[in-house]
């Protein structure tokens, strides 16, 4: 009878220590996946803030396009509306004297 309990807590122990190598086996699995996301994250990280630095950059660009654009607009506006007001006063001079 002694035996035979001695025989079944062996057993046991051996199930324990199994077990408690599943458990560091899993342990382990679960340490490297963190270490991998991690590592994801961080390189997601540093992608999106190139990215937004990007942008800003584009930003600054479309900034400067515009202000240009709206320098030749005036510009343009100004040419048409002197323009205008010379062939105007070139028609009025034109009918008084005729």
């Amino acid at each position: 009878m002694l035996q035979e309990r001695q025989w079944e807590l062996q057993q046991r122990a051996a199930q324990l220590t199994q077990l408690d190598m599943a458990m560091k086996d899993q342990s382990s699995d679960w340490d490297q996946r963190i270490i991998r996301l991690e590592t994801s994250l961080k390189k997601s990280r540093l992608e999106t803030e190139q990215r937004l630095q990007q942008v800003r950059q584009l930003e600054e660009q479309v900034a400067e396009l515009m202000a240009a654009l709206k320098e030749k607009t005036t510009k343009v506006a100004s040419y048409v509306l002197l323009r205008n007001l010379t062939g105007t006063k070139n028609t009025i001079k034109s009918s008084t004297n005729k």
